[in-house]
């Protein structure tokens, strides 16, 4: 990963494609560049150094009572935010843009909290890199665990993660609380404390029907709002798919072995024919690299899977997923994806048809991006629907059920 950020420059995707060639050893059956990551990265903690998270009962109850709706006419929200960088945190981006609408259009002033490990300054000059609209926004830094009293009251307050929903429920100098809903990933030592999250009577902000019914399933309400992708960084190339070899292929595994069996599968099919590419990387590299695969194999059990999915058509590359529930409202069998059930030879001759059927992947690739291009590029919008569930105002336009009925 070092390398790839140092080759990345003004002229990205030149440069993004010779690294990425010079990181592709003869014969090597999966392309692993090192992975230091970009420099301003937060590494993971171990489950020891997880901060302790708690609350009482009390606590949840005073939380949710405390919440009595003022004025319609809003002008003050305060979002709660986690520790990021510009590289990985896509909610906090999300988050960003959202503010600056509200700002921009309706005159709503935002406040940001962050944790005690971060820096006003630090945190002003990365929130004016997405939105310059904010750069005199107020920032305070919660730097004794979850105290929150100094906070100014507002009209409406949202946490953007599971930590960050952890200090809002302290925070009861609001008329409303909302939640970024965040279902974490099975497995993951911080699991249960992001499933005590669901129980805090926060209202669900949900990017999919699937997080809207688990949540609500859980007794929450929730509002869907549409997911949208950065054209500045996600785009596709002017040029059609090309059907020359090898073929470049991404696939985030993360631990998956179905995943693992099926790229050991395809790689056996197609040896030299074939390059994968099993790494993450910074933000704005990424969209080069997207732009360089000709398809990718997606992981729908991710939470991140839907956002991926956008950024990889967007990108022009063939998304080549596993046929189930949850993800109908957004992946479409050979309108916008191929997809294939959960079997191992059944995806990798997906795969194989999908990277050798060139006329086939050029009628996807093009119906996909074009679909995310008038349907998941607008950041005002998911502002304005976001706005409405906060007003009580019911959105004037489509939603995401609207656009993808069952």
């Amino acid at each position: 990963m070092a390398a790839l950020e140092r080759w990345i420059g003004d002229d990205a995707e030149h440069s993004a494609a010779e690294c990425i060639r010079s990181n592709f050893p003869a014969g090597d059956p999966f392309v692993k560049p090192d992975t230091d990551g970009p420099p301003e990265k937060i590494p993971s903690r171990p489950a020891s150094a997880l901060p302790a998270y708690d609350c009482t009962a009390r606590e949840i109850r005073d939380s949710i009572v405390s919440c009595r709706p003022k004025n319609p006419a809003s002008n003050h929200f305060v979002w709660f935010i986690p520790e990021f960088d510009l590289a990985t945190s896509e909610k906090v981006l999300t988050a960003l843009r959202i503010a600056d609408y509200f700002q921009r259009c309706c005159q709503i002033r935002s406040t940001f909290v962050a944790p005690g490990r971060a820096y006003p300054s630090t945190l002003r000059e990365r929130i004016a890199k997405v939105a310059p609209g904010l750069a005199a926004c107020d920032i305070e830094v919660v730097r004794n665990g979850m105290a929150v009293s100094n906070i100014a009251e507002s009209d409406a307050a949202i946490a953007v993660s599971w930590d960050s929903a952890y200090r809002l429920l302290r925070y009861n100098k609001t008329g409303q609380k909302f939640y970024f809903f965040d279902r974490g990933e099975s497995g993951e030592p911080a699991q249960p404390l992001v499933e005590a999250t669901w129980q805090f009577g926060l209202k669900g902000l949900c990017v999919s029907p699937e997080l809207r019914d688990l949540y609500v399933a859980r007794g929450g309400d929730a509002q869907l709002f549409t997911p949208c992708i950065d054209r500045d960084v996600f785009y596709s190339s002017s040029k059609q798919p090309e059907g020359g070899e090898p073929y470049t292929l991404f696939c985030r595994t993360e631990g998956s072995v179905l995943h693992e069996q099926t790229l050991e599968i395809i790689k056996g099919h197609l040896g030299s024919r074939l390059r994968i590419i099993t790494n993450e990387f910074g933000y704005r590299t990424s969209g080069a690299v997207f732009r360089m695969c000709d398809a990718a194999l997606l992981l729908t059990g991710s939470r991140h899977s839907h956002d991926l999915a956008l950024k990889l058509m967007a990108c022009g590359s063939l998304v080549i997923a596993e046929d189930g529930p949850g993800f109908d409202w957004l992946l479409r069998n050979g309108d916008n994806c191929l997809l294939a059930p959960s079997t191992p030879s059944v995806l990798a001759a997906t795969i194989e048809e999908g990277l050798t059927n060139l006329e086939l992947r050029r009628r996807i690739v093009k119906s996909a991006a074009q679909m995310v291009h008038d349907r998941y590029s607008d950041w005002d919008r998911s502002a304005e629907e976001i706005l409405g569930f906060i007003l009580g105002i019911t959105a004037a336009r489509p939603t995401l059920e609207d656009q993808h009925p069952k």
